[in-house]
C-alpha cells in the first residue's frame, strides 16, 4: 500500500523543518507580501500550471483594504516569488479568491467592491478574474468582471473544462423583488448560483450579466429550492459539476456539457444530484451537512462535504461519495476517512494527484488536520489518517480550538500535491500567516 509523507522544505516559502513519517511538523509561514508585517494573510488558494503551483491569498482582514497577492512555488516547495505578486491594484475589499489552470493561463477568481453604488446608494459586491501567465506575470491590466450584475456576487469558484474556465458564484441581485427568509431573516431576492465560461484569453463568453447555473422557466430564479451558496466546481470528461450548499439543508450538485452555458433544467428536481445520497435507516439533520468540495480525474468526481452529526439519532457520517460522469453514485456506503464511521468531518479539500484523490479535512472532535487518499474505486489507501495538525488539550483534557483554517490543496498530477492554509496569531508571530507543506505518496 502506498503511503503519504508530508515532506516540508526549506526555502524562501518554508522554513526548515523536519521530515514527517505520516505526521508533520507545522509548516512556515509565507513571507509578508510587499514587505508588510502588519497585516495577517488568509483563505489561501492553488492550482498547478506548467512547472510550478500558484499559491493565491489575501493579505489584510476582511474589509476595503483587504489585497490579494500571489506566489509561484516550483515542485520542490521552493518560493519563486517571494515578495508576493499584487492582482488586482487598488480595488477595494479583495477577497474569495479561487485559482484554476488551463491553455497555459492561470485564471484567479475572487470578491470585491464595484465601482459605483447600487439603487440603495450602497456599494455592492461583484465577481472578477484576473490571469497570471506561467512565468507570473499579471496578464490582465485591470480585472475581467465576471459577475458584475447589479446586486451583490460574491463566492467565486473556477475550474478548467479542457478549453475554458467555468466560473460559479453567488447572486443576489437587485432586479429580483422577491422576499425570501433565508435563517430567519428576511431578504428581498434569492441567493441563486450563476455561471459562466471565460477562455484563457481573458473574454467571458457567456453574455449578459452569467448564465444562471439554476435556469428555470419565466424568472430564472431558485424560488422552488430556497437559498444556494457557496459554489465548487470540477470538470471530467467533457462534464460541468457545480456543487453547492442549499438553505439549511443537504448539498446539492448541477450536471452539464462543458460547452454549455449552464443547464437546461436545474431547476427540476430531477435534475439534481444529492451529494450526501440517503443510505436505509440514517437520517440526514438539517443544519449540519453543507459546504461540499469536488474533485475529479477525467472519468469521475469526488464529492466531499462538512458533516457535523455524532453517531446518535442520525447515524454516523460518510462524508465523501463517488459519481461518474452521468451523475451516478459509485459508491453507495459513502467514501470514509480510516478513522472510521463516526469521525465527523470539517472543511474538506480535495484534489487528484494522478492516482488517486488526495483528501484534506478537519476531524470535529479532536480539530485535528487530517488527510488520505482515495482510489478511483472509493478505497481508502491509507491504513491510519496522516494528522498534519495536532490540536492541543487543556487541561481537562479537553481539546482547544483549532489554530488553523482554510485548507485547500492542488496536485501536479503526477503525486505530489500542495497543500496551503492559514494559522491564526501566536505570541511569536503576532499575525495570522499562511503556511503549505508538500504532501507525496
Amino acid at each position: 500500500m502506498k503511503k503519504l509523507t508530508a515532506l516540508l522544505v526549506a526555502t524562501t516559502l518554508f522554513a526548515p523543518t523536519a521530515l514527517g513519517a505520516m505526521q508533520a511538523a507545522p509548516a512556515a509561514a509565507l513571507v509578508p507580501a510587499a514587505g508588510d508585517k502588519a497585516r495577517g494573510q488568509y483563505a489561501p488558494a492553488a492550482a498547478f500550471g506548467k512547472d510550478a503551483y500558484l499559491v493565491v491569498w489575501r493579505k489584510g482582514l476582511a474589509n476595503r483594504e483587504a489585497k490579494l497577492f500571489a506566489s509561484r512555488v516550483d515542485k520542490s516547495g521552493r518560493a519563486l516569488d517571494a515578495k508576493g505578486i499584487a492582482l488586482a491594484g487598488d480595488m477595494a475589499f479583495q477577497h474569495e479568491a479561487a485559482v484554476a489552470f488551463g491553455g497555459d493561463v492561470f485564471l484567479v477568481v475572487f470578491s470585491a467592491i464595484k465601482e459605483g453604488t447600487g439603487a440603495d446608494g450602497l456599494l455592492q459586491s461583484g465577481v472578477f478574474g484576473v490571469r497570471v501567465s506561467a512565468d507570473g506575470k499579471v496578464l490582465d491590466a485591470k480585472p475581467v468582471p465576471i459577475g458584475a450584475a447589479p446586486g451583490h456576487q460574491a463566492q467565486p469558484a473556477v475550474a478548467f473544462d479542457g478549453a475554458n474556465f467555468r466560473v460559479a458564484w453567488v447572486a443576489l441581485l437587485d432586479t429580483d423583488t422577491k422576499v425570501n427568509s433565508f435563517r430567519g431573516v428576511q431578504v428581498k431576492g434569492l441567493m441563486e448560483i450563476r455561471t459562466a465560461r471565460v477562455s484563457p484569453a481573458g473574454k467571458v463568453l457567456d453574455a449578459g450579466a452569467g448564465v444562471l447555473a439554476a435556469r428555470g422557466p419565466g424568472a430564472q430564479q431558485w424560488s422552488a429550492f430556497g437559498a444556494a451558496y457557496q459554489p465548487t466546481v470540477a470538470c471530467s470528461g467533457g462534464k460541468v459539476m457545480i456543487g453547492f450548499s442549499y438553505g439549511s439543508s443537504y448539498p446539492q450538485a448541477v450536471l452539464f456539457g462543458a460547452n454549455q452555458p449552464g443547464p437546461a433544467s436545474a431547476t427540476d428536481k430531477a435534475a439534481r444530484i444529492e451529494l450526501c445520497q440517503v443510505r436505509k435507516g440514517v437520517g440526514r439533520p438539517v443544519g449540519k451537512i453543507r459546504y461540499p468540495a469536488l474533485a475529479a480525474n477525467g472519468k469521475i468526481f469526488m464529492a466531499s462535504w462538512t458533516d457535523g452529526r455524532g453517531r446518535g439519532f442520525w447515524g454516523p457520517p460518510w462524508p465523501g461519495m463517488l459519481f461518474d460522469i452521468a451523475g451516478k453514485p459509485l459508491s453507495p456506503d459513502g467514501v470514509l476517512p480510516a478513522a472510521g464511521k463516526d469521525k465527523p468531518c470539517m472543511n474538506p479539500a480535495l484534489t487528484f494527484d494522478g492516482e488517486a484523490f488526495t483528501w484534506v479535512w478537519v476531524d470535529h472532535k479532536t480539530q485535528k488536520l487530517l488527510a488520505n487518499r482515495i482510489s478511483p474505486a472509493g478505497k481508502t489507501l491509507e491504513a491510519q489518517d496522516l494528522v498534519l495538525e495536532q490540536t492541543k488539550k487543556n487541561r481537562a483534557g479537553r481539546y482547544l480550538p483549532r489554530d488553523f483554517d482554510a485548507p485547500a490543496l492542488a496536485s501536479d498530477g503526477a503525486g505530489s500535491t500542495l497543500l496551503v492554509y492559514h494559522k491564526y496569531a501566536t505570541a511569536a508571530t503576532g499575525r495570522v500567516q499562511v503556511v503549505g507543506r508538500i504532501l507525496r505518496k
